[in-house]
């Protein structure tokens, strides 16, 4: 393995716990107060009482599986696809809020913070989007669950 290979590796490591952790986090503090996630969710004005209910519950424990499957690196690429799934939920989410200038609680870090949707937020979700795709795209993952598991050489 030549230097740029070990860099690339290390990098696409970083992004994939990075991801995960970022996900682990979102979903363990949106599970710690699911009824003000559900009043966020509605705040978004798409859905009714029973369905914020349902996905305040179902969207937490998404992130935490997909989440903890991008930092063991156990399932990257169905994990870091149904990441990319979900930011591009959240990016649609984002764009018409933004562009009627309604003030809107993101939710993103549930009870952990009060971010508003803003261009900002817009901008992180492409960001984590773009690296969550390199993450899929990539073959060979070191320090994985996968590469152990499944014996991927390089």
């Amino acid at each position: 393995m030549n230097y740029k290979q070990t860099i690339s590796h290390i990098t696409v490591f970083l992004f994939r716990v990075g991801v995960g952790v970022l996900f682990v986090v979102a979903g363990i503090t949106k599970l710690a107060d699911t009824k003000t996630f559900a009043q966020t969710i509605q705040e978004f004005g798409i859905t009714g009482d029973s369905i914020s209910n349902i996905i305040s519950y179902t969207f937490p424990i998404i992130e935490l599986i997909t989440g903890v499957g991008m930092i063991v690196g156990l399932g990257i690429r169905y994990s870091s696809a149904i990441t990319m799934l979900l930011l591009f939920i959240f990016i649609a989410l984002i764009i018409p809020i933004i562009a009627v200038g309604k003030t809107v609680n993101c939710g993103c870090f549930g009870v952990m913070s009060s971010e508003s949707v803003d261009v900002i937020l817009l901008l992180r979700d492409g960001v984590l989007l773009a690296i969550t795709l390199v993450v899929f795209n990539y073959r060979y993952h070191i320090l994985s669950m996968d590469s152990f598991l499944f014996s991927v050489k390089e």
